[in-house]
């Protein structure tokens, strides 16, 4: 075989590859944080592919949505909300922990397969929980030990 002919095999390789890896890349997977706080990964739907200005069009035009972030300070036996009335939407709980107790934070209302609930933690830690809240009610309360039986629990009303 000429060196040209194997140039132009080299180089037409070189393309293919890059264009698979680009069209994978493209097609990704997305991550749903789970319940429990575990990220797994669920299959985006397909679409076919669009190229060109058209497509940067479409990129450009679909606004990302980006959660509204809540501080929440727990203690024995509390949460510390900014308000108790939302108006439906993803929210990310920045929670931290100024008690003297490992505290976590648990929301069930509509919507919600199971419980959302934050990892556990020590005091001066902080952690965050992200949820997508319908219009109802929703309890919260923490999980750890007997601490919703203390008082550490509270309603929030999505709207």
């Amino acid at each position: 075989m000429d060196a040209n002919r194997r140039r132009t095999l080299a180089t037409g390789a070189a393309a293919a590859t890059a264009a698979t890896a680009t069209l994978l890349g493209l097609s990704g997977c997305g991550h749903v944080v789970a319940p429990s706080g575990a990220t797994t990964s669920q299959p985006q739907p397909q679409s076919p592919p669009r190229t060109g200005a058209r497509a940067r069009a479409q990129v450009a035009a679909t606004p990302a949505v980006r959660p509204t972030m809540v501080s929440v300070t727990m203690d024995e036996y509390s949460f510390s909300l900014p308000w108790h009335d939302l108006t439906a939407g993803t929210y990310t709980f920045l929670l931290s922990n100024a008690g003297s107790a490992p505290h976590a934070m648990t929301v069930d209302g509509p919507g919600i397969p199971g419980v959302a609930q934050s990892a556990t933690i020590l005091p001066g830690q902080r952690t965050s929980l992200t949820v997508t809240l319908r219009p109802g009610r929703y309890e919260v309360w923490c999980p750890v030990d007997d601490h919703r039986d203390l008082g550490m629990d509270t309603a929030v009303i999505v709207r």
